[in-house]
Formats: structure tokens, sequence, C-alpha cells
């Protein structure tokens, strides 16, 4: 599979995605904190993002499902 070019730019683009991602979970609290949001402040804005992550992937389940996989990853890769 990771000869292929297009499998190995869909793993380094979802892999970039995931680190920005996992930065913003991390670094948010931090930057919160410093600019004086309460705990439960951040937790509310880290669950709407995360809420808004489970939406997304909802739209996709019901993209894919109205479309042709192979379609809907050649829409994202390009």
């Amino acid at each position: 599979m990771l000869t292929d070019p297009n499998v190995r730019r869909v793993l380094a683009t979802s892999s970039l995605v995931q680190l920005g991602i996992d930065l913003f979970q991390f670094y948010l609290p931090i930057y919160g904190h410093d600019i004086g949001l309460s705990a439960s402040s951040i937790g509310v804005v880290l669950a709407m993002f995360a809420a808004g992550l489970i939406r997304r992937a909802c739209r996709l389940a019901r993209l894919i499902a109205r479309l042709h996989e192979e379609t809907v990853l050649t829409m994202l890769s390009t």
C-alpha cells in the first residue's frame, strides 16, 4: 500500500490533521488558563470542538452513503 503515491498522500495529510487537532487540545487549556478562562469555560470550548468533529463525521458518513466511497475519497484528496 505504501508504494501507491495516493495512499502516502492521504496518510501524510491525515497525520498532519491529527497533529493539528492534538496540538489544539494540548495547548488550549494552557492558553485558556493564561488568558484567565475558568476550567469549565475551557472544557466547554473543548466539548464544542469535539461535538463539531462528531457532526462532521456524521455528515461525511451521509455523503458516503449518497455517493460512492471512491468518489468521496477522490473529492477529499484533491
